[in-house]
Parts: structure tokens; C-alpha cells; sequence
């Protein structure tokens, strides 16, 4: 399964990176992206549906710092949607393995190089 998280992390993390313009078209995160065009309800269901998917990256990090036990390209995708979920405003601050996970990678000095050179473009 871990090897499996990993594909499914490295597929997700090259999808971001091809086509991180159009977040707002996915079906997970696009409902949050256009709240003006969605009702209440939707929210709802979609936020709910995000905490629940990082609720289990939650207790998956409860005893470990990364993902799999050591950092993959599944923990820097999960970072990335981090990200994004903070910049939307989504509240997980119930979700303290999730936020140290977070914090863990900020500190990461490939992440720290890819926000420079992205801040650089």
C-alpha cells in the first residue's frame, strides 16, 4: 500500500505541477474555489468531505513524520494541498499531526527552493 501512496502522491504531485492553474476545476477542491457559484450545501459536503480525507493523513502521521515513515513524494503532495486548503481557509486546526507535518515541510530545504524560484518566476 505504501508503494501505492507513493505512485498515487508522485501522479498527483506532476498533475499539480502541469496543471496548478486549474485547481479550481477539481471536483475535490474547485467547489471551495468558487463558493459564489455553489450553494451553502455543497460546501459543506466538499469542505467535509477534505477533512475527512486529511483526517486519515492525520492518524496515518500520528506515530510517524511522514507518510510512509520517511519523506516521499506523497508527503510533498500532501503538502501542496495543505497549501492550497490554507489558502482557501479551510480549518484543520484539529488536526495536530496533519499541522506538524505541514510545519515539518516547510522547513524542508527543497520545498524552501521551489517557493524561492517559484516567488523568482
Amino acid at each position: 500500500k505504501i508503494g501505492e501512496v507513493s505512485i498515487l502522491g508522485f501522479v498527483g504531485l506532476i498533475l499539480a505541477i502541469v496543471y496548478g492553474g486549474q485547481v479550481a476545476a477539481s471536483p475535490t477542491f474547485g467547489p471551495l474555489f468558487a463558493k459564489d457559484q455553489v450553494g451553502d450545501q455543497a460546501v459543506q459536503f466538499f469542505t467535509a468531505k477534505l477533512k475527512r480525507l486529511y483526517g486519515i493523513a492525520d492518524k496515518q502521521l500520528a506515530d510517524r513524520p511522514y507518510l510512509s515513515g520517511h519523506k516521499s513524494v506523497a508527503d510533498v503532495y500532501l503538502y501542496v494541498t495543505m497549501t492550497w486548503a490554507k489558502a482557501m481557509g479551510l480549518d484543520l486546526g484539529d488536526l495536530k499531526n496533519l499541522e506538524a507535518h505541514f510545519q515539518r515541510m516547510e522547513q524542508d530545504e527543497g520545498v524552501k527552493d521551489a517557493k524561492k524560484a517559484q516567488a523568482d518566476a
